[in-house]
């Protein structure tokens, strides 16, 4: 049961860390060293063509992408319990506004609705695998687990998962699905910080518009680099 609630902890975090990180930034709680931006990484070149018309203006505006948390989640959560296979994708706003700050969220509906199926699909799994364990069925083991405890296991994953999930918790989640910070473009790339002014040059993402979608094509950040497949496609929200 721990294992359970861990599992769902954990994915829950997982989905605030990404909104926090945004479209680029290991760095956007670092402070700027000597009052500028730090020396280039030193790495590879990601420049991508030019859109054609002017990225600072052309972004101004919100743009919106379903991202596809599943390959992650469904690695994670398969190592203990294989046959789980739910999709958890989430819709991305990011909102780019003409005064140089950015809104990046993720649509708390859809979030607790992705919980809730993805608590629906690993509790039966569990299930199985306990009575598998045990050498019954799963209908003898919830009756037991009856008699043992007096209590029905459904009601007493209700109590469980009221427990880990407070009131401060939730209002935890649903602070970090919300990032707020600044942006600016420079060429084709995009830099995103918590703290105005504070850009580095080895921190960005690189992005084209064309028409009514804004591509990321590459970033930076490393833990978008290891949770999602790039290049992400966002259509402007009308």
């Amino acid at each position: 049961m721990k294992k359970i609630l861990a599992l769902i902890l954990a994915l829950c975090m997982m989905v605030v860390v990404v909104t926090a990180c945004g479209p680029s930034s290991d760095n956007n709680n670092r402070a700027p060293a000597g009052g500028g931006n730090s020396a280039p990484a030193g790495g590879g070149d990601n420049s991508a063509p030019a859109s054609g018309g002017d990225l600072s203006k052309d972004i101004v505006g919100k743009w919106v992408s379903k991202i596809d948390f599943s390959k992650f989640i469904v690695e994670e959560i398969q190592k203990d319990f294989p046959g789980f296979n739910t999709k958890f994708e989430l819709s991305m706003t990011m909102e780019f506004k003409a005064d140089g700050t950015a809104i990046i969220s993720f649509d708390e509906n859809e979030f607790f609705d992705a919980l809730g199926r993805l608590i629906d699909e690993i509790i039966p799994l569990a299930l199985q695998m306990a009575a598998e364990e045990a050498g019954m069925s799963v209908d003898e083991l919830l009756s037991l687990f009856e008699q043992e405890l007096g209590v029905s296991f459904e009601d007493f994953m209700i109590d469980a998962l009221a427990e880990e999930f407070t009131v401060e918790l939730i209002e935890e989640m649903l602070v970090g699905l919300i990032d707020a910070g600044y942006y600016k473009i420079e060429d084709d790339k995009l830099f995103f910080s918590n703290i105005a002014g504070a850009y580095y040059d080895d921190d960005y993402s690189v992005i084209t518009i064309s028409g009514n979608n804004l591509t990321l094509v590459s970033t930076t950040d490393t833990v978008f680099n290891e949770m999602f497949t790039l290049p992400l496609v966002f259509s402007r929200a009308k």
